[in-house]
């Protein structure tokens, strides 16, 4: 269900700021990449592969990549390619999944190894995860439309903010702790 945009001067400065955070949050991504990539080569690419190395690398370029994607967005690129905003709400989805997932797995993993790496603690961890996770995805499934993503006036495609959107952003930051 579509509906008018109402273009107002606030509305201008939300996207422009918008654009502003996700270029300045891309350049330092960016920089952080190049800031490191001497150590990743040096110990990560070195080091025999692992399940941990593999979703190290997944988390690490799955971030690169898709915020490449997002600001790519933010100047209409995406939308003016694909011929709407349907791949992007699409990749958008998955980016997400992707990155918190493989995130989640890594600080679970090194919570794990802290705590001595016992069987007790790996499973106790996985069925807090899994639990978590069942109940985040079905709160946000059961409750939001994710087809919403419009091409907007301004350039790229933007979505209204879920009604719920600092629920779902306290719950990420307690499954991360």
């Amino acid at each position: 269900m579509s509906r008018a945009l109402e273009i107002t001067p606030a509305y201008i400065y939300d996207v422009w700021l918008q654009n502003a955070a996700v270029v300045a949050g891309y350049t330092l991504l960016v920089y952080d990449y190049f800031l490191t990539l001497s150590d990743e080569v040096e110990y990560i690419w070195s080091a025999p592969w692992t399940p941990v190395k593999s979703i190290y690398l997944a988390n690490r370029y799955a971030a690169l990549l898709g915020q490449t994607v997002i600001c790519m967005q933010t100047t209409g690129f995406v939308a003016a390619v694909t011929g709407g905003c349907e791949f992007f709400a699409i990749f958008f989805g998955a980016y997400i999944l992707v990155s918190l997932e493989t995130a989640h797995v890594l600080v679970f993993l090194r919570a794990w190894a802290i705590w001595g790496g016992s069987r007790r603690i790996l499973w106790s961890v996985v069925v807090a995860y899994v639990i978590g996770l069942v109940s985040i995805v079905a709160a946000v499934t059961k409750s939001e439309d994710f087809s919403n993503f419009e091409p907007a006036a301004a350039s790229g495609c933007y979505r209204p903010v879920p009604d719920r959107a600092v629920s779902y952003a306290i719950s990420a930051v307690l499954t991360l702790t």
